[in-house]
């Protein structure tokens, strides 16, 4: 079976909107992005505690 025709026929996790392959996939896709990439506001030095704290509690769609 096709893995794309598998993965969209899968139910949904829960609060999710992939099956668990889906999720899988994006989720390590996104670990090996965020740890390659040498400017993420957690591996940047110059961010201090605070800083970090503060993007972290920000919402994605919050106006600046």
């Amino acid at each position: 079976m096709d893995l794309w025709l598998a993965g969209i026929l899968e139910e949904h996790v829960p609060g999710g909107v992939v099956g668990p392959t889906f999720r899988c996939i994006l989720m390590e896709q996104f670990k090996r992005i965020r740890a390659g990439d040498r400017f993420w506001f957690e591996r940047y030095t110059e961010n201090t505690s605070e800083q970090i704290q503060a993007i972290k509690t920000r919402v994605v769609l919050q106006p600046l």
